[in-house]
């Protein structure tokens, strides 16, 4: 039995989905700032979700055939996510697997298997990738993050929701509020003292599905008290948008803040009715739309951003309109002609399905297998990236070209290896790295040989080689300078260029041009220290 159809909650979903893409949009378009705090828009989801699902369960339990009611639950669950998200996810290979670096290329591979295996919210916080973080950008499946905490949580909520309603179901609502106050409660410890490991656990977002799960428990509004119905349908609306519009990139999350947009998607779902004049908001036309399409929607919008980003394509108003005109374009043909089919058993059956399911499984296995056994498919690039040592994983804490050729202390990557031509060799920091890329073409057009020899926080005094950072160990900096001492010796007459950030190892200083261009006094990589 399925609930009831309401159009708000489609436009909930767009309000959702739009807040999310525009928060995003941000990344390549940094004067598109508008939606600070668009991110909430996964919290909308989660409430939503979690209503829907536990009205559903709900009717179902009530016909009292349990086993039924959970085999059906997570057929119905497979069959509204996998089929479109695994679209994405072969598409996505497939042009990755084309424009991504080696290294890049394994670590995308192994987070479109943890995708696939809904753990993908692990996978990343145990790499270390922040969603706060400039780099995490350049992650072409991030977003999938939401979709494992939700089927996580949707892996035992049937039998717990069965065991409640036979044994307490008159006090559902009682386990509903403590488990929201706990997960509140650990949230907010969390997010101040392990704020990455809090943004993608799933005991830190569980109270987010649990609102709309206690709300699927609940009597909606009262028809016999106006404005008390009104005064907090527009308070859901506020919440909402003060979420939106002001909340930050910086701001703990999720934490107690997090119920503002909880809350007032909560209140927006009870307190909705047909004559109110704050409606048009969410039940247009063009809200419903993109209601309708809003998964396939989440699902398309950031692997095109990171292309954007990876590929350092320049943003532009005509970019601008045909990112969105691509992404709605392939939403809406997705809803259209892959989530309607596949969610209906009369087009394409439960065992048509099931094999579909298997056979989509085993080729993504296989053809991740085949790129982390093949160390990236370095054959794709020329002899410059046939150097790279690919055991060594990529240092991707550095959004920067040739990234993989970056702080090694060891194997330097070569763009050629000719003993009787001369070498250029460039030491620095990360600033030279950044040189790399236009120094290679350069010189190779030129006939020189050129060999990245790039590390964190290179200071030269005296022609001694100085760690400059608290973080990094000294050992890695002594296997460093070993290493590129026998470099030099075994190499021919070269020429030797060193770039780095003077300014800030010499007095401390960190960058401010008086304009708002301001570091802040602090580094993302540790303290620096001036002996």
């Amino acid at each position: 039995m399925n609930v009831k159809y309401r159009s708000d909650i489609d436009g909930l979903r767009a309000v959702a989905v739009l807040s999310v893409i525009f928060f995003h949009i941000n990344i390549i378009y940094p004067n598109f700032n508008y939606f600070p705090g668009g991110y909430v828009g996964v919290d909308i989801f989660f409430v939503i979700s979690g209503y829907l699902i536990t009205k559903n369960l709900i009717s179902e339990i009530n016909s009292k055939n349990y086993i039924n009611t959970a085999c059906n639950f997570y057929i119905r669950r497979l069959r509204r996510i996998i089929p479109a998200l695994f679209l994405v996810l072969f598409i996505s290979f497939f042009i990755f697997s084309i424009v991504l670096l080696p290294n890049d290329l394994i670590t995308f591979s192994k987070s479109l298997l943890s995708s696939i295996f809904f753990i993908s919210n692990h996978f990343f916080h145990l790499n270390q990738i922040s969603y706060a973080s400039e780099t995490a950008n350049i992650n072409p499946l991030l977003h999938t993050w939401s979709l494992s905490v939700e089927e996580q949580f949707y892996l035992f909520f049937p039998f717990f929701l069965i065991l409640i309603y036979i044994f307490f179901k008159k006090k559902i609502k009682i386990f509903f509020i403590i488990i929201i106050s706990l997960s509140i409660i650990l949230s907010e410890y969390l997010s101040r003292n392990h704020p990455v490991f809090n943004f993608y656990f799933l005991l830190s977002r569980i109270f987010e599905i649990l609102i709309g799960c206690y709300l699927a428990t609940e009597k909606l509004k009262s028809p016999n008290k106006k404005n008390f119905n009104n005064f907090f349908y527009f308070l859901g609306f506020f919440l909402i948008f003060f979420s939106i519009f002001f909340f930050e990139k910086n701001t703990k999350y999720p934490s107690i803040m997090t119920l503002f947009p909880t809350i007032g998607t909560y209140l927006l779902i009870k307190y909705f009715k047909n004559k109110n004049n704050l409606n048009f908001l969410i039940t247009n036309k063009f809200s419903i739309f993109f209601g309708k399409i809003s998964y396939s929607l989440y699902l398309w919008h950031f692997p095109f951003i990171s292309f954007i980003i990876i590929q350092n394509i320049k943003p532009n108003n005509f970019l601008f309109l045909l990112y969105f005109f691509t992404i709605i374009t392939l939403s809406f043909l997705t809803f259209k002609f892959i989530e309607t089919p596949f969610r209906n058993k009369k087009i394409i059956s439960n065992k048509k399905f099931f094999i579909y399911l298997f056979f989509s499984l085993i080729s993504f296995i296989l053809a991740v297998s085949y790129v982390i056994k093949n160390k990236g498919l370095p054959n794709r690039f020329d002899k410059f990236y046939l150097s790279y040592d690919f055991e060594k994983p990529s240092y991707n804490n550095f959004a920067i070209n040739e990234k993989s050729c970056f702080r090694r202390n060891a194997n330097f990557c070569k763009s050629e290896d000719n003993d009787s031509r001369k070498k250029i060799i460039l030491i620095g920091d990360s600033h030279a790295s950044v040189l790399q890329r236009e120094l290679h073409k350069y010189l190779k057009q030129h006939n020189y040989d050129f060999i990245f020899a790039t590390y964190s926080f290179l200071y030269l005094q005296d022609t001694i080689l100085i760690n400059k950072n608290t973080r990094i160990k000294n050992e890695d900096y002594e296997i460093y300078s070993n290493n590129l001492k026998k470099l030099i010796d075994e190499s021919p007459p070269s020429i030797i260029i060193y770039h780095g950030r003077y300014s800030l190892y010499t007095n401390g200083k960190y960058f401010n041009n008086n304009e708002g261009g301001d570091e802040g006094g602090r580094s993302e990589y540790g303290n620096i220290y001036i002996k």
